[in-house]
């Protein structure tokens, strides 16, 4: 029976209907329409169609119920869906459901050619291959060569035997043919399908119903693991009851299924990160703030070690919100880079997991042993926050790997690489992480820096791994691991040396006494951001009032004198944008400085026209404030 290109347009729009219908038949192609998708499932059922394009959403019936009367009824039948509302999930779920392929409306008619023409050629290959399929039942012989040379994968077993492949089935799995001959049809199976795989086949042999076709995971030569879609048919080879199938790698179409996916969480992730660490930077901030205050105030030794714990611990905070702001934006290079002192580095991390490696587990009866074997090594460059992120991470996953208890060791070993030019200069600084935990498998130790992998439960997100892999590779270095289950795991952190980087100056805050005080209002609508604002300006001498939104600020701006506003960006009913134009509008020379916690890098242009003189982020520290003001009264000095 020859191959007949007849398509079939399957939706409500009458217009659109017919623009296809001229469009395709100028392609020449043999073209009918329906109207509703029940007078569709009528022309399926009384006539044959290469290919059906259907619309997604329509009054009586939607495009997946006519793919899955297709499904059932013309499996050999491709489907295009159409749709105006396409998505990353409706996508995927067409073509879960069977579909060829997809077009968002509207569409340039040079797009559905090519779609369309694809298809066609989809469809013919399936014909001949329908056709090879009858006629190996009938003789084998005589069509081997239309077999051998088709673009599908087509095998015979009986049992665990394979009795015949041809060229493109050894090729899809990369062995030759004589090989296959002799090996055992299993070993082609991935271990978590082969109970599958045999049970279909055995209800194939003994003429049971079992899907005609379904989609299966395959081991190659190599052991990579490939997707096929498979189709299966019994037949009698030498006079015993066999299994012919045939076989397409649709590895390239689960991948791009997956990459949707991942796609879409990363926009997801993405969309929240402005809001989520515009919330964690108020919060922050009135951490950071607060401490600062009682770093001016408490001298006791002990107090004051338990306060620098929370200062580093916010400000590692802070760089995990801006890498978190700066999620779909270019990263910055490594020009700020700071020398890294690692021993104290490691210190720092061990004083603030300290609650949860030894309080939060004494507390339950569980003890977790430190094993320290920290040798002298020479410093790195690089952002301490990160590297204290990437430790705090792995710390924490030992922990978990360890939930009645065990050793967690850390050691540090300075790898050298002489020259002799300068051999001071050359080397790797390596950080070791173990722990007697319960291990990982192959499997596992393979994918463990894989975005959204996870062993944990739902409430992982399975990017610490994954994030500290990328931290790591940023610093030009190196994260390998080592581990067995029931054994434990190692995480080795190679870092060059860097003997150039600049130490960052410890500040000591030291409040003084204002020269020249200064009456300023304070608008923000978070209450604890707000408190310290007061409390911080109100400490150096200045005259604070604050005001809880943009329309109680100009207000109190309308009724009262003020040198200078510090105003919150995103605030209800009016922002900070608006407050800025009232004030500069009304009395220019008073300097505006912008409180943000969302992270926005502003052009000069920006500023000039909304009147901000100054901008402070959140999380801010009480000498940045102080230096705003002293800077602020500069200016309306120079403007007097």
């Amino acid at each position: 029976m020859p191959f007949e290109p007849r398509i079939l347009i399957i939706d409500d729009e009458p217009k659109m209907c017919e623009s296809l219908r001229v469009l395709l038949e100028g392609y020449g192609y043999e073209v009918r329409t329906a109207l509703e998708g029940k007078k569709g499932i009528e022309c399926l059922a009384n006539d044959l169609f290469a290919l059906v394009i259907t619309d997604m959403v329509m009054p009586d019936t939607d495009g997946l119920a006519i793919m899955d009367y297709i499904k059932a009824n013309c499996p050999d039948t491709l489907v295009i869906v159409m749709t105006g509302h396409v998505s990353v999930q409706s996508a995927i779920g067409a073509l879960r459901k069977g579909a060829y392929d997809y077009l968002e409306k509207p569409f340039e008619p040079d797009k559905l050619n090519a779609i369309v023409q694809r298809a066609m050629s989809r469809a013919r290959l399936q014909h001949q291959l329908k056709e090879s399929e009858d006629a190996l039942r009938g003789s084998e012989e005589k069509y081997r060569e239309v077999v051998e040379s088709s673009l599908v994968g087509f095998y015979i077993r009986q049992g665990d035997t394979i009795k015949f492949v041809n060229n493109t089935f050894a090729n899809i799995f990369g062995y030759t043919c004589e090989e296959l001959l002799q090996t055992d049809f299993w070993r082609l199976v991935h271990p978590d399908d082969i109970e599958m795989v045999r049970e279909r086949g055995i209800k194939r042999i003994e003429g049971e119903p079992a899907p005609s076709q379904y989609e299966a995971r395959g081991i190659r030569k190599n052991g990579e693991t490939i997707w096929v879609n498979r189709r299966n048919i019994r037949i009698e080879h030498e006079g015993k009851p066999a299994i012919l199938g045939n076989i397409v790698d649709i590895t390239e179409r689960k991948q791009m299924e997956e990459q949707l996916l991942q796609s879409e969480k990363l926009r997801a992730m993405g969309e929240m990160a402005s809001g989520i660490a515009h919330d964690f930077n108020n919060i922050l901030a009135a951490i950071l703030g607060n401490t600062h205050l009682l770093l001016t105030t408490v001298q006791e030794p002990e107090f004051r070690k338990r306060l620098k714990n929370i200062e580093i611990a916010a400000h590692d905070a802070s760089h995990t919100v801006k890498r978190l702001q700066s999620f779909t934006r270019v990263r910055k290079d490594d020009s700020d880079f700071e020398r890294i002192d690692i021993r104290t580095l490691i210190d720092d991390v061990i004083d603030i997991t300290k609650p949860k490696w030894k309080d939060q587990r004494q507390e339950k009866g569980i003890t977790i042993e430190l094993v320290s074997d920290m040798k002298e090594v020479p410093p790195v460059a690089g952002y301490p926050s990160e590297i204290r992120e990437v430790l705090t991470n792995l710390f924490f996953n030992a922990l978990d790997a360890m939930p009645d208890g065990g050793a967690l060791t850390l050691r540090t070993r300075h790898i050298c690489e002489w020259t002799d030019s300068d051999p001071e200069k050359e080397g790797i600084v390596e950080i070791i992480v173990s722990d007697t935990g319960c291990g990982m498998s192959p499997e596992v130790r393979k994918r463990i820096f894989d975005p959204f992998f996870t062993t944990k439960d739902v409430n992982s997100s399975g990017l610490g791994l994954s994030v500290s892999y990328g931290i790591i590779i940023r610093h030009g270095g190196d994260i390998l691991v080592e581990s067995k289950e029931g054994k434990g795991t190692t995480f080795i952190i190679r870092l060059p040396v860097s003997l150039d980087a600049t130490a960052r100056v410890e500040k000591k805050i030291e409040l003084t006494k204002c020269i020249k005080k200064a009456r300023i209002l304070v608008i923000e609508d978070d209450m604890m951001v707000s408190d310290v604002l007061e409390e911080m300006l109100s400490s150096v001498g200045h005259d604070v009032t604050t005001a809880p939104n943009g329309r109680e600020g100009i207000e109190q701006f309308k009724n009262s004198s003020f040198d200078m506003v510090f105003t919150d960006l995103g605030m209800p009913e009016m922002s900070g944008w608006d407050v800025a134009r009232f004030i500069k509008n009304t009395r220019p020379n008073v300097p505006i400085a912008m409180i943000t916690g969302w992270g926005a890098e502003f052009d000069q242009k920006q500023l000039r026209d909304a009147g901000v003189d100054l901008v402070v982020a959140k999380p801010f520290s009480i000498d940045r404030i102080v230096h705003l003001v002293d800077k602020a009264t500069e200016l309306k000095e120079a403007t007097a």
